[in-house]
């Protein structure tokens, strides 16, 4: 179920916080990758981390905007 707009990162949070857990079990992305129960959790475990990826690059594109404003 999806959150509501107005907790959608505090979900969110803890989820991650969770996903963070379990890949700190594996020592690569084979391993996390292959330890999945079935193909659609396997290529959850790429959709997740590529979208993390680019909220990082957004992340980082606003904090050099910040940095530029000053």
């Amino acid at each position: 179920m999806p959150s509501m707009s107005y907790c959608v990162f505090e979900n969110t949070d803890k989820d991650l916080d969770q996903i963070l857990e379990i890949m700190q079990e594996f020592s690569s992305l084979k391993e996390l990758k292959e330890s999945r129960s079935s193909s659609y959790e396997s290529r959850a475990v790429s959709n997740v981390l590529e979208t993390c990826q680019e909220i990082g690059e957004i992340y980082q594109q606003w904090i050099e905007e910040d940095e530029s404003e000053w």
